[in-house]
């Protein structure tokens, strides 16, 4: 083999240089959002509309910080190794979507004059669809991608593949 491949090949499978994958970047993605949500909460607490099972914005702000670091330093694991991000990403979305139903349930057995049902049915169908789709994200394998007769040529010339070959991608299924 040339040694050009044998350097992209080396550079490609060298852990420091890995990539994140779908799953990662999702961790990524939703860690950098709960940071910001922290962030958030603690800099300019939500009206006391919907209570948040009484905890004070500073604990649920750190809380949010907290479990979006955990879920950014998740994502450079592997496939596997990644489910505490996962976890810490639940773990907020169930507590908000846990609050809002609570609200519901309040404001449907004893309304108050200043309750905010709407807000609270749509915070619980919100907070509980992300909560599924933190479920099903967590749930997807990552790609293998199979090494194409396109991938060998631009390791050899230096070049990167523009538009994949769809004739010499591997079969899905």
């Amino acid at each position: 083999m040339p040694q050009r491949l044998l350097d992209a090949i080396s550079r490609a499978s060298s852990p420091g240089r890995r990539r994140l994958g779908h799953r990662g970047s999702a961790l990524l993605s939703l860690g950098t959002l709960w940071i910001g949500m922290g962030v958030l909460t603690i800099l300019a607490p939500a009206p006391p509309g919907i209570h948040m099972l009484a905890l004070a914005p500073t604990v649920r702000g750190t809380v949010w910080i907290l479990t979006g670091a955990a879920a950014i330093i998740m994502a450079t694991r592997r496939q596997g190794h990644d489910a505490w991000g996962f976890l810490a990403l639940m773990a907020m979305a169930a507590y908000r979507a846990t609050a809002h139903i609570a609200a519901v349930l309040t404001e449907l057995l004893a309304p108050t004059p200043d309750g905010d049902l709407p807000r609270a049915v749509f915070g619980a169908i919100v907070w509980a669809t992300i909560a599924r789709l933190i479920v099903l994200i967590a749930g997807w394998p990552e790609p293998v991608r199979a090494i194409t007769r396109a991938d060998v040529e631009a390791a050899l010339t230096g070049e990167i593949p523009t538009t994949p070959n769809p004739e010499e991608a591997p079969p899905r299924g």
